[in-house]
């Protein structure tokens, strides 16, 4: 969930998938999600154009 109510569950699916392994009925999990550059550096537009693409794709059906 994010900070404005949405449900990015399919936008994070290795992390979702990593999340169900715990094998908990309910969890909170609470992060940050970054995309690292070739030297290993969050890039916060890199993060935007990966979730863009996402949204791109998704409205595309």
């Amino acid at each position: 969930m994010t900070r404005g109510g949405y449900d990015w569950t399919d936008r994070f699916p290795a992390i979702a998938a990593e999340a169900r392994l715990l094998g908990l009925k309910t969890a909170i999990l609470d992060g940050e999600a970054v995309v690292l550059d070739e030297h290993g550096r969050s890039e916060f537009g890199m993060l935007q154009r990966v979730l863009g693409s996402h949204a791109s794709a998704a409205s595309r059906g």
